[in-house]
């Protein structure tokens, strides 16, 4: 018995020393090159542009839209949800991690046994000694030890697709507290736009409404026609459309702004916002920093979950060992099931492998490198998406500037023929009607800059959200306590 036992155990070491050795091989990714980082190394570049854009809508200068997205982040229902399913996320990475350990497991019994007094009578339920007797009770214990031994490195591939899920997932939180906080400020400028120009239109109306009251007067003076008069009231009317058409905009703009602050019933209280501010595109951000955005990363995490799941499918075409131990007693009485006399032992191995399975899972591994090049295609597809953004923003930021500059000229001319009215006038030279026209001109001209200043800001934002991870990802730590895990360290190491 001894030497048994001494055999099985050198057996044991021996399969374990080549599993280890056997661990240390993985699957290979030659088409992209990762550094084993779920990101790039940060430098000093990194580093302070990261600080330049940290909660970047405070650029804006603005503390109602600061008020807003604290809001937003902290009762927005999709903030939440991905909050939530990062949380569940690292219970599932805790649970698959727990294979890693022999699993310990105990039992306890209890067996009443009653025998009839005629044998005659299922016969053979009851030895001949306890004939006659009216029942017995027994009682068993035992604590069993079992342990998987990963000799392949197949339970490891599976708890890394784990902890690369529980990745995706933060990413995925991530992303919504970016994008909401996008939205809020996309909305807000979208509101302060509105407000703005509804001002202006109401000025509009007022120029309007003298207008017709001036033609009306000529009218009844019988110096305009019928056809003049009813021009000047369309004229009126189609403002106060226009006037009805932005009040319709801003309720659907401020059901939006309170629906993603998470309080549909609430009041929000406007201010006046100067859109002359901006967000200013500092140069010599680096574009490595676009590889931290959380589109990119979950690309990414996806491919390395794919790469695991071709390892796991090739350590299931070998041998897979399984260790069991278990000590326990049994008695007829309870106070005796831990005497000596009553206790056993047991030590056992399984070792299985695989003989003939028709090419399954030689299948299962082709279908897995196969959805490896598939991730690997979405990854590239997801940097070319980010990047082409990026510039597809600048450019448009570009051109929006350069409208902008052809609009405020406009406007320098058209105040300057506006003052040449208002002198022409004062002489008698102007018609009335005609300066009020110049007037409107305008003032429809005020609303294109604006609408324009808003357009650059909304661009701006759009390439400080594309940015915006480091902060993400700060915020994130701040709420949840328990960050242990290396996979999310400060650095996206794995």
């Amino acid at each position: 018995m001894t030497h048994f036992c001494k055999y099985i155990l050198i057996c044991i070491c021996t399969l374990l020393v080549f599993g280890c050795s056997a661990n240390t091989t993985t699957v290979n990714v030659s088409q992209i090159n990762w550094n084993n980082r779920l990101g790039v190394e940060r430098t000093a570049d990194d580093v302070a542009a990261f600080s330049r854009i940290n909660s970047w809508w405070e650029l804006l200068h603005s503390q109602e839209l600061n008020s807003l997205i604290a809001q937003a982040l902290a009762n927005n229902e999709t903030i939440q949800t991905g909050k939530e399913e990062f949380l569940s996320q690292m219970d599932l990475d805790t649970q698959a991690k727990s294979v890693l350990f022999p699993q310990v497991d105990t039992s306890l019994g209890i067996l009443h046994k009653s025998c009839l007094k005629d044998p005659a009578v299922l016969a053979g339920t009851c030895s001949v000694q306890q004939h006659g007797e009216k029942s017995t009770t027994g009682y068993s214990g035992s604590l069993t030890i079992g342990y998987q031994v990963d000799l392949f490195g197949g339970t490891r591939a599976k708890i890394k697709a784990a902890e690369l899920g529980m990745l995706i997932s933060l990413e995925k939180w991530k992303s919504s507290l970016i994008t909401v906080a996008t939205n809020v400020t996309n909305n807000w400028l979208a509101m302060q736009l509105l407000l703005h120009q509804e001002r202006i239109m109401l000025k509009q109306l007022r120029i309007a409404q003298n207008s017709e009251h001036l033609v009306e007067l000529a009218y009844k003076a019988g110096g305009v026609d019928a056809h003049t008069l009813l021009n000047a009231k369309n004229q009126t009317a189609d403002v106060r459309e226009q006037i009805n058409d932005l009040q319709s905009k801003k309720e659907a703009v401020d059901m939006q702004l309170r629906a993603l602050i998470g309080k549909p019933e609430s009041k929000i209280e406007y201010g006046q916002y100067n859109f002359d501010t901006q967000l200013i595109i500092t140069a010599g951000i680096p574009a490595s920093m676009l590889k931290q955005s959380p589109s990119i990363r979950m690309a990414l995490a996806a491919v390395r979950i794919a790469d695991q799941n071709v390892a796991s499918a090739e350590a299931a075409r070998f041998p897979q060992l399984g260790l069991t131990a278990s000590v326990g007693g049994s008695s007829e009485s309870l106070s005796k099931l831990v005497k000596p006399e009553n206790l056993f032992w047991q030590l056992g191995t399984n070792l299985t492998m695989p003989l003939f399975d028709a090419g399954r899972r030689k299948a299962e591994v082709d279908r897995q490198r196969h959805l490896l090049q598939q991730q690997v295609h979405q990854y590239r597809n997801a940097l070319f998406q980010t990047f082409s953004q990026v510039k597809i923003n600048l450019n448009d930021l570009v051109i929006a500037n350069k409208n902008l500059r052809s609009l405020l000229a406009k406007e320098k001319n058209i105040q300057a023929q506006l003052a040449l009215k208002k002198l022409g006038y004062r002489s008698g030279s102007v018609q009335a009607n005609d300066l009020l026209m110049e007037q409107n001109a305008l003032y429809s001209i005020e609303m294109q800059i604006l609408a324009k200043k808003q357009t650059r800001l909304t661009k701006q934002v759009a390439f400080y959200s594309v940015l915006a991870n480091h902060w993400a990802q700060n915020y994130a730590k701040e709420i949840v306590a328990d960050w242990e895990s290396p996979m999310i360290d400060e650095k996206g190491n794995d």
